[in-house]
Parts: structure tokens; sequence; C-alpha cells
């Protein structure tokens, strides 16, 4: 088990040197190549809708969008007291440090969240270009790190499949159970 800047507990599927630089930016405070899978249309201009990226199985949103709801999320589970699941996942180069996806490897990750998660889900980018996340949402309250990491373990076996070899050796997927805030 990992802990990041926040405190919180995170699962992770391999485990790599940590740097100062990454607990800083881990802590939580056109067409793209079909080749088989789901065609997408990319939008660089970040549109007004707040949509990234969309497919026949669901949509992806842009950073500002995915951590509004994001946020939105932590509010509801303060209500509920049920934990959510991010789930992040990133190319990483030899020192550790998350690099750019390119658009055909973005859309073969985010069409690898969603065949393998529910509608209820929802996926964007958690870093612009760098970073996509996932937002798993009603968990159990019991949901321990134990389901965490047999959920990113899952993840990452199925993003695994859909990217060349050389490419799913640089992919990191992380999975950070945010239980409820502690009220001040």
């Amino acid at each position: 088990m990992v802990r990041f800047g926040d405190g919180s507990p995170t699962a992770t599927s391999r485990v790599e040197p940590r740097t100062q630089e990454s607990d800083i930016d881990w802590a939580l405070s056109g067409e793209a190549d079909c080749a088989g899978l789901l065609c997408m249309q990319l939008e660089f201009d970040r549109s007004a809708s707040g949509i990234a990226l969309t497919g026949r199985l669901g949509q992806a949103y842009d950073e500002e969008t995915f951590l509004y709801f994001l946020e939105i999320e932590r509010k509801r589970l303060e209500r509920s007291g049920c934990p959510l699941l991010l789930l992040l996942a990133d190319l990483s180069d030899e020192r550790g440090t998350s690099t750019e996806l390119k658009p055909a490897v973005a859309s073969r990750v985010f069409s690898g969240f969603w065949s393998c998660l529910r509608e209820t889900d929802f996926t964007g980018w958690y870093r612009h270009g760098r970073v996509a996340g996932a937002v798993l949402t009603q968990l159990a309250n019991e949901a321990s790190m134990e389901v965490s990491r047999m959920i990113c373990q899952r993840v990452a076996g199925t993003l695994a499949q859909r990217l060349p070899s050389d490419t799913a050796s640089q992919l990191r997927v992380r999975a950070h159970q945010l239980p409820p805030r502690l009220k001040s």
C-alpha cells in the first residue's frame, strides 16, 4: 500500500520508485487510430461542451469538467459516507515522470475504461494530455483496499491488452480510494 500527499491509501498496479515531484503531482487536493477499436473524435479546441472524447460506449470530459464532477462526487460522498474510487492511468518514463498520452493512445485508454466500467462511472482528463482518470461512484461502504486493488488490476489488464507492448510497458494505473473528508 502506498500513501500520497493527502494521506489517502492507494493501490497501484506496479511498484515504482517515488519522487517528491511525483508526490506533489499525484497529490489529490483529430481522429484516433482505430485498429479494431472504437473510433473516437478528439476535440483539441476544448469546446464549451466539456467533452474531450466521444465514442460509442461513452465520453471523456476535459480536465476542467472532470475535476468539477469529481468535486461534486466528493461532496456527495460527504453526505452519503460511501467511498468512491479514482482511477488514474498514465505513461511514465524511466524516471517515473508522467509523459504525454498521444491521441491514439488516449483513445485506447478511454475505450478501455469504458469497456470495463459501469454506466454510472465517468471518465476524463485528470491532467490534460497526461493523466486519464475514471471515477467509480456508489461503492459499498465496506469497499476495501483489496477491492480497489482488484479493480485496478482488471482495468490495467484491459488497458495493457489494447496498447502496443512498448507502450503497455510504460503504463501506470493507480487506484485512489477516497474516503469522506473530515469536517473541521
